[in-house]
């Protein structure tokens, strides 16, 4: 059961980048302010968050996961966008790449984390308010 969540949060992840890419090009640039969105967008895992944190199981929990996979699809995507946007093509590259360096340090080193936090607490409710705060402070700035 937990690999074909995890399944579904990889084909949340690929829908939502392909998804964000489509109305970036389409619609947001013309009539939408792209970090606004963005934090719209962002909304979705705390949403996910605060459905796990509930307790839920089954049904819910595999729509939280859906919901969290769509957040971070959206997120890896807006993200190229905005660095494109709104730095200059000579500070792009190097942008670009402490983005992707940060990125794969965070999903290398998370897992450990929250298996440790696991360990310690013996459950993961400290982690998920951990990342419930995470994504509600990512919020804040997109909206100024």
């Amino acid at each position: 059961m937990a690999a074909n969540v995890a399944s579904l949060l990889g084909v949340a992840l690929i829908v939502a980048r392909l998804f964000t890419r489509y109305l970036l090009n389409r619609f947001f640039c013309a009539y939408f302010f792209a970090p606004t969105i963005l934090a719209v967008f962002l909304s979705f895992p705390i949403l996910g968050f605060l459905i796990l944190l509930s307790g839920a199981a089954g049904a819910p929990a595999v729509f939280a996961v859906i919901l969290i996979g769509l957040g971070i699809g959206t997120e890896m995507d807006f993200m190229s966008h905005l660095l494109s946007h709104y730095s200059g093509l000579h500070a792009f590259s190097k942008l670009y790449a402490l983005r992707c360096a940060s990125l794969t340090i965070g999903l290398n080193i998370g897992p450990i984390v929250l298996e440790y936090s696991q360990q310690i607490g013996g459950n993961y409710l400290l982690r998920l308010r951990v990342l419930l705060a995470s994504c509600a402070v990512a919020i804040a700035p997109l909206l100024f």
